[in-house]
């Protein structure tokens, strides 16, 4: 038996309303839940998530840049000066956010598809790695919920 899709859940590249941010592609909605994956993985690890980038260009070309201190202004850049140019990316980014009037661990993702008109910017919330007692293994960072649509802004793969 396949997996049923949740009926409160829009598909991925489903158009929204006027002045609603549009979620990311379906083509790059693979690359995002990648994206979130690593970023769990890195936090688990027990640091702060440098920022990262991850390229797709084809099959055969693929890539993941980490850029300490890099802002999303730094971020787009080195997107737009890379050589070829991915026809799909996804930026992270780790932040601090208020949810509900409580500070939350969280990664800003932005999604790029050279196909789409905008990015698609969306919030993963998470909770960070236990520390580890004495002789014992950390714990793991986990997703809480899932992505949030945040915003659209600028595709840097179509300028």
């Amino acid at each position: 038996m396949g997996p049923t899709a949740d009926p409160g859940l829009v598909p991925a590249g489903t158009a929204l309303p006027e002045g609603q941010p549009q979620p990311p592609s379906e083509r790059v909605s693979p690359l995002v839940f990648l994206a979130i994956e690593q970023a769990l993985e890195f936090a688990s690890e027990g640091a702060d998530v440098v920022p990262f980038l991850l390229g797709y260009i084809d099959e055969e070309q693929k890539g993941m840049w980490r850029m300490p201190g890099a802002d999303e202004a730094q971020m787009r850049q080195q997107i737009a000066q890379l050589t070829p140019r991915p026809h799909l990316a996804v930026s992270v980014f780790d932040a601090r956010l208020e949810v509900n009037g409580q500070p939350h661990d969280a990664f800003v993702l932005e999604a790029f598809d050279d196909e789409e008109d905008r990015s698609a910017t969306v919030i993963q919330l998470y909770s960070p790695a236990a520390p580890a007692a004495e002789g014992t293994d950390p714990g793991q960072a986990e997703a809480i919920g899932a992505p949030q649509l945040y915003a659209n802004g600028e595709n840097i793969l179509r300028s």
